[in-house]
């Protein structure tokens, strides 16, 4: 194919495009009701609400433009140099600090002399506890002496047998007062006046101290003289453990002849030998 063929087939192409007519897409129909809506005309302009930060920056601009001014530099012509500190000034500082400092001297003062108190305290405590200490050596020394006497004497347990009376016979007191065993041995007491201030003073009079058989046995006692002139009898049973000391003490308060022995309270009891553990 030459370039003069290709020509005529290009000029022949835009002639009939030239020659068609043009089509034109019909518009679209809009109606007034889809793109308008009614407004109303009012003849007095509407109020509308303002922002009430607006109203208090309008109210108060004047206030805020002044503290703008102050923000701004403005130039003055005084002078830069230092003035004197009024020496009274100086004073003051210095009249504050002396007052702290007396009050911490008055704190120390006082904390010492507390100090010092407690200290006395703790020391007499010290020596309370010191003399606490000093007594209970002390009984303890006395302990064992009592240990040592009584050791002595209820050392060697034998069977024995120890009659005592007390109480106030007054004016009717027997002269005498006998303790008889049935073994033979009898023993007469003849009351004086020093052992009837005894028994007047609330003490108590030894009537016998002897061995006896441990066993059940009648004890007779007796009162005479005096008043007791035709003499009473009584007879107490007793049954000593062997190995032990028992002890009968016979009550004289309030006897009198006419009722006889049987007037007269006896009690009986064990002796414990052994001493009783102190507090230390």
């Amino acid at each position: 194919m030459t370039l003069r063929s290709i020509v005529p087939a290009r000029l022949m192409l835009v002639l009939t495009l030239a020659c068609v007519p043009p089509v034109f897409a019909e518009p679209e129909t809009v109606t007034p009701a889809e793109t308008a809506a009614e407004v109303k005309v009012e003849r007095v302009r509407p109020k509308t609400a303002r922002l009430a930060m607006l109203r208090f920056l309008k109210a108060n601009r004047d206030f805020i433009r002044s503290r703008y001014d102050v923000t701004r530099d403005t130039p003055v012509a005084a002078s830069g140099d230092a003035l004197a500190v009024d020496p009274r000034f100086l004073a003051y500082q210095q009249l504050l600090a002396s007052v702290s400092a007396g009050r911490d001297t008055v704190a120390r003062d006082d904390a010492s002399a507390r100090q010092r108190e407690y200290l006395a305290r703790v020391g007499e405590l010290a020596d309370l506890e010191s003399q606490l200490d000093r007594m209970e050596r002390l009984l303890a020394v006395q302990r064992e002496r009592l240990g040592v006497v009584q050791a002595d004497f209820t050392g060697h347990p034998l069977t024995e047998l120890v009659v005592v009376a007390s109480g106030d016979p007054g004016a009717e007191a027997p002269a005498s007062l006998s303790v008889a065993l049935e073994t033979g041995d009898t023993l007469v007491t003849t009351l004086t006046d020093d052992q009837r201030r005894v028994l007047s003073h609330g003490g108590a009079v030894q009537l016998y101290r002897g061995f006896i058989e441990p066993r059940s046995q009648v004890v007779d006692l007796a009162l005479a003289g005096g008043a007791w002139s035709g003499g009473q009898h009584g007879f107490l049973s007793l049954d000593p453990p062997r190995d032990r000391i028992t002890l009968v003490r016979l009550d004289l308060a309030g006897v009198s002849p006419a009722a006889g022995m049987s007037g007269v309270r006896a009690s009986v009891w064990l002796h414990d030998g052994r001493l009783p553990a102190g507090d230390g």
